[in-house]
């Protein structure tokens, strides 16, 4: 039987890039790699399918040896690459997780391998058009909704994954996300997408942060707008906004600094049915937790909501690099007294808890 161990992660302290390049842990998580298409949709750049490219975070024996995951600007903590799971007949829950604008999976890695850690299988997607590890596309900023596919299709495919697939339990399947990532966690649950309200809502309040184009895009709304009107591909993605993205394999979800909560239909967030979790900094820049998260999770029967005091946004990203601090300055500044590590621990800690009880079979 697989003994999951106390929720915890542990954390390399920003500015101390690895001074070791391989460790053991009794807490070791494992990391794959896995690429995926949707053949129903098509790419924004190319006549191909839809491409999924997927990171992968699951439990691995106690004591195997784990290697820093290098990336540029973020800490994404020890994993052990491609190993084996535990030999016990175990199978384990899974959490499906979906990163921020122009973001990647490896923003949340602290989070993935958190619950890794605790128990359980974590499937993200880098969506396309609007990943760090792709060219930005305007239809990938614009076109939410498609995200919220993204993992349906994900967990169709890694439920046939030749490693992992036969050692999740299908039963206990939850999700998770991060800002953009948020809106897509919560239309998995039931939340549906009103793009005309949007607009409206957009019309009357252009200075609201949810009507303006991330930092991350390069590009401006007038260029959103020439691609939306001459893409045959972004018009269809268009009509189909308000379609239901429920997903009735996902039973949970946990939501952190949620955005667009004035995209979204009143009456489908009242009508979610399953437990949903959410925190937010009360400091929030980029998606106002009075506005988003605290709004969102008024209209819902089975929401909770957590503040962090002195909280922003950008606390939920990886802690970076001292190459990260350099350059990504918004992102990697935190607010005096309120450390991000202590941040990550206290969320993981809180999302173990919910997806155990949500989750329990």
């Amino acid at each position: 039987m697989w003994i999951r161990p106390l929720a915890c992660v542990a954390f390399v302290l920003a500015g101390a890039w690895p001074v070791c390049a391989e460790q053991t842990s009794d807490r070791a998580v494992g990391l794959s790699f896995a690429s995926y298409a949707d053949a129903k949709r098509s790419a924004w750049d190319s006549n191909g399918p839809r491409p999924l490219a997927a990171t992968l975070w699951y439990p691995v024996p106690p004591g195997t040896a784990m290697q820093e995951w290098p990336t540029a600007f973020l800490l994404s903590g020890p994993h052990a690459m491609r190993a084996p799971l535990p030999n016990a007949p175990d199978k384990f829950p899974l959490v499906l997780l979906s990163h921020g604008t122009g973001g990647s999976a490896a923003t949340l890695a602290w989070f993935a391998r958190g619950l890794a850690q605790a128990g359980y299988i974590v499937a993200a997607v880098n969506h396309h058009g609007n990943t760090a590890t792709e060219q930005y596309l305007p239809q990938g900023f614009v076109l939410w909704w498609e995200r919220a596919r993204d993992l349906s299709v994900l967990l169709d495919q890694v439920a046939g994954h030749p490693m992992l697939g036969a050692r999740i339990d299908m039963r206990r399947v939850g999700v998770a996300g991060f800002s953009l990532g948020g809106y897509t966690a919560l239309a998995l649950a039931g939340a549906r997408t009103d793009h005309a309200q949007w607009q409206r809502h957009c019309a009357a309040a252009p200075a609201d942060r949810g009507c303006k184009l991330p930092p991350e895009a390069r590009f401006d709304m007038n260029d959103v707008m020439r691609v939306l009107a001459s893409d045959e591909r972004a018009r269809a993605s268009l009509a189909r906004a308000a379609d239901d993205y429920r997903d009735e394999r996902v039973r949970a979800a946990f939501v952190m600094a949620p955005a667009l909560a004035q995209a979204f239909d009143r009456g489908s967030l009242v009508r979610i049915a399953i437990p949903v979790s959410m925190v937010v900094g009360d400091n929030d820049d980029q998606a106002p937790a009075k506005t988003n998260a605290a709004w969102m999770a008024a209209q819902m029967q089975h929401a909770k909501l957590h503040q962090i005091r002195n909280g922003t946004h950008y606390m939920f990203i990886a802690q970076c690099t001292p190459s990260g601090q350099a350059q990504q300055r918004q992102i990697c500044t935190d607010p005096s007294g309120l450390g991000r590590a202590q941040v990550h621990r206290d969320t993981v800690a809180q999302a173990v808890a919910f997806f155990d009880a949500a989750l329990s079979p």
